[in-house]
């Protein structure tokens, strides 16, 4: 009995593995339903770089948020934070994402002496189980272009 119970758990993953496999090999994301199920605001990514950008400068980074809690979900506010580096600063808030609907979520980054910059926002929501979200942000900031070299 074992032995046929051993072959048939085998037959069935290696159906689901095939099955998965064809979706993603066609660009789908079969498990995209299996997150949102688990998490009611999802984040396209919780981390981004700036990567390299001269000091006196504002940077625009977004984020976009993803509703799937079934109910719209307020943004309510967020950690601004300022270092010797620069300020990250949340721009356009409160804001209100729709049932299943999407919303970028813009962050400026002001930045002032050169270095290594790795800091990170919590952005406040009315989402049960999921009431702070944080977003880094990360590059290396360099000096001001010298006099008659092209600024950004």
């Amino acid at each position: 009995m074992s032995k046929w119970l051993n072959v048939v758990s085998y037959v069935l993953f290696s159906l689901t593995a095939l099955i998965i496999g064809f979706g993603v090999a066609r660009g789908e994301r079969p498990w995209e339903p299996l997150i949102a199920a688990r998490d009611p605001l999802v984040l396209d990514a919780p981390s981004k770089s700036f990567g390299r950008e001269a000091s006196h400068q504002t940077i625009p980074i977004t984020f976009t948020l993803t509703n799937h809690s079934g109910r719209p979900v307020r943004v309510v506010g967020a950690s601004n934070y300022c270092s010797r580096w620069g300020c990250v600063v949340a721009q356009g808030l409160p804001f209100e994402i729709a049932a299943e609907g999407a919303h970028d979520v813009t962050i400026e980054l002001e930045t002032r002496e050169p270095g290594p910059f790795d800091q990170s926002i919590n952005v406040f929501t009315d989402c049960p189980g999921r009431g702070e979200l944080t977003l880094r942000i990360t590059g290396e900031i360099t000096a001001l272009p010298a006099e008659g070299e092209a600024r950004r």
